[in-house]
């Protein structure tokens, strides 16, 4: 992963990315005997971050079985996600028009010295794919817009070579989860 700067608003640090509009959101947890409590995310705090208003207006949870890969569809729409439980290796890809058009951040999110934090906001134009590396892991997502159906017609190959992804081990094989199919970068760019 590569960290631009670090910037502390409230009781979360941000790092940016390399890719503009994606940043990592780290924020205490607080454990104790009977169970422990955090808050990922303050809206009020991530607009003055962002420099604009994030309106939240819907909520997608889901889990994954060790070495699935979820997601790598392009959404219209903004949105954090959150590892509440497990680690989980993320792939971004800048699908924007411009010279960062197909530039690939790769990082761990979740539980574990891996991760730097539990946490990250993608904005529009940037497609997310996730590969669960525990069993027990849950995720939601809470984005400016409600989830289309037609926005995961395609998923991005994650296996395509022109990527240089580098899969953690055990990776299954990549499927659309929504009957679509899964294409190489070249032909998902020439659908944009």
């Amino acid at each position: 992963m590569i960290v631009e700067e670090n910037n502390i608003v409230g009781s979360r640090d941000y790092k940016k990315t390399s890719i503009d509009g994606v940043f990592l959101i780290k924020s205490k947890k607080y454990s104790g005997e009977e169970g422990w409590m955090s808050e990922p995310v303050d809206f009020s705090e991530l607009t003055s971050f962002l420099g604009y208003r994030f309106e939240p207006k819907s909520v997608h949870m889901f889990e994954a079985t060790k070495g699935i890969i979820r997601g790598g569809h392009l959404e219209g729409r903004s949105k954090s996600l959150t590892v509440a439980r497990g680690l989980v290796y993320i792939v971004l890809v800048n699908m924007r028009l411009g010279n960062d058009q197909g530039k690939v951040v790769e990082m761990y999110l979740g539980e574990g010295k891996e991760a730097w934090g539990n946490t990250i906001f993608i904005s529009e134009g940037v497609l997310v794919a996730m590969v669960a590396l525990t069993d027990d892991n849950l995720c939601y997502s809470v984005a400016d817009r409600p989830y289309n159906r037609f926005d995961s017609l395609l998923t991005l190959d994650l296996f395509d070579p022109k990527l240089g992804i580098k899969l953690p081990e055990g990776v299954k094989p990549q499927t659309a989860e929504t009957g679509g199919k899964v294409v190489k970068l070249n032909e998902f760019l020439e659908t944009l």
